[in-house]
């Protein structure tokens, strides 16, 4: 076991150095590991220090487990929720039924002959000018 944590610790460690060895470039707005005409190289070490870095390391998972933790008590609540019930399309109050009384009388539609929208010379199109009081201009036949 001491043998694995000191290859880890190691190998972390030349991770590290590998790093900050690498150049980094900035091309206008783009960032490259290859140069180009007019290019800056930007400083791309970290400035943490080792305990820094392996306390960040232990912050970030123990975030990730708490929001594992928080995932599965979600799904434990919602499993435990009974879904709602069907309740119908319209949720508005019914409407009180109508009452016949002979007192109204009831309304009945005018109906309207097909004849009366037709024209007798054929055309499509009759213009009437509303409230205009004269008759209709039928076009020439």
């Amino acid at each position: 076991m001491k043998h694995a944590a000191a290859g880890f610790a190691l190998g972390l460690g030349l991770v590290c150095l590998s790093a900050q060895s690498q150049l980094v470039y900035r091309c206008g707005s783009v960032y490259s590991q290859a140069p180009c005409p007019q290019a800056t190289i930007v400083d791309a070490s970290d400035p943490r220090s080792a305990t820094q870095q392996a306390e960040a390391r232990q912050l970030a998972l123990q975030q990730r487990q708490q929001a594992a933790e928080m995932v599965h008590d979600r799904r434990v609540r919602e499993r435990e929720q009974r879904p709602p019930q069907a309740s119908g399309f319209d949720s508005r109050a019914t409407p009180p039924a109508p009452s016949t009384s002979a007192h109204e009388p009831r309304k009945t539609r005018k109906k309207h002959s097909a004849s009366a929208h037709s024209t007798e010379s054929g055309a499509d199109f009759t213009a009437i000018v509303p409230g205009s009081g004269k008759k209709p201009v039928r076009p020439p036949a």
